[in-house]
């Protein structure tokens, strides 16, 4: 019974998914859709294909040795587990948007989604094309597990959140908790955006 529940669910959804397709304006807002963790990519491609506008921010990644050697830095998505979207909102947009493999849900929920503006996205897009955001860049922020900061950029930017992982380094990602609609998140974020308190 269930299964045949989930399978008449998963076709509505298809069905849907020509609501996801409706343009939305050159300065409309993006949705932040939570994928599974390593798929945002894949999730982009999918959308992308299916004539959504979808973007997945990257940068830099870190430089690694092997064997004595230097192995280049590779891009690697910059918010992980997050694809962001932007189409004509409706419920049925999101329905459409649940039937692509790997999504999980819509940050903030069905009826109030978190929304991020069109210049935001820009920013966010234009600094890690800039190199704003690479695991390499060095930061003046030390912190310790425990520790309060603010994220000044990104698409969290201003909100306050707590390390959960020490970094002394200078650079590379820290992950921290922070407080979204009410539940805390782990997310993991470069430290040169962050701001300690």
């Amino acid at each position: 019974m269930p299964e045949a529940f989930d399978q008449r669910m998963r076709r509505i959804r298809i069905a849907h998914r020509p609501a996801l397709a409706v343009k939305a304006g050159a300065d409309a807002p993006w949705i932040v859709a939570r994928v599974h963790t390593g798929r945002e990519i894949d999730v982009e491609k999918a959308l992308t294909e299916a004539d959504i506008e979808a973007i997945v921010p990257v940068r830099k990644g870190k430089e690694r040795r092997r064997r004595n050697r230097v192995i280049p830095p590779r891009d690697e998505v910059l918010m992980t587990g997050y694809v962001l979207l932007r189409c004509r909102y409706s419920v049925e947009a999101i329905s459409g948007l649940l039937s692509f493999e790997h999504v999980i849900d819509v940050l903030g929920g069905w009826e109030r989604p978190f929304m991020v503006n069109h210049e935001k996205v820009r920013d966010i897009m234009q600094k890690a094309h800039d190199g704003r955001f690479d695991y390499e860049r060095v930061s003046q922020v030390k912190v310790a597990a425990g520790d309060k900061v603010r994220i000044a950029e990104g698409l969290f930017a201003g909100l306050v959140a707590e390390v959960m992982t020490p970094n002394s380094k200078g650079k590379g990602d820290v992950v921290v908790e922070v407080d979204m609609f009410g539940q805390k998140t782990p997310t993991n974020l470069p430290l040169a955006i962050l701001e300690k308190l």
